[in-house]
């Protein structure tokens, strides 16, 4: 008796399993695709720091204080954790790049939240880029 309830449960365990890994794979995971954490990258005009602030606060309603200066800044927002990096190109031109990473709430593991993170990424890119008189580089 125990052993047919161990082996149903051997069987239900492996049913997830199975399910999950052919989610995983349908997103792209089998391509070496990083599914999760969503990237974009943007270049954009004038202040940087100033412009991914109001992005931020009209993307997500999350506001901050931080200076986006030339180093890899996370910030908090209520879907995820969404990191900065800021580098200057010369000519008063900026490139910034987003990574969306998962809070506690929203699994890394999780292909949805992971689409919903490479959303959040896409939207701050196209702000950035339609506020930032430049061109949308590159969405991952």
């Amino acid at each position: 008796m125990v052993s047919l309830v161990l082996l149903l449960l051997l069987v239900a365990a492996g049913v997830l399993a199975a399910r999950r890994f052919r989610a995983l794979h349908a997103d792209g995971s089998r391509t070496g695709q990083r599914w999760a954490t969503a990237e974009a990258v943007a270049e954009v005009d004038g202040d940087a720091g100033a412009l991914i602030r109001r992005a931020l606060l009209q993307v997500t309603g999350a506001e901050t204080s931080e200076r986006f200066e030339r180093r890899v800044t996370f910030v908090a927002t209520p879907e995820a954790n969404v990191g900065f990096t800021v580098t200057a190109l010369g000519d008063g031109r900026t490139r910034v790049a987003i990574t969306v990473a998962g809070t506690f709430t929203h699994s890394e593991l999780s292909v949805r939240h992971g689409r919903e993170r490479a959303d959040l990424a896409h939207a701050l890119a196209q702000w950035l880029t339609q506020h930032g008189d430049e061109a949308h580089v590159r969405h991952t």
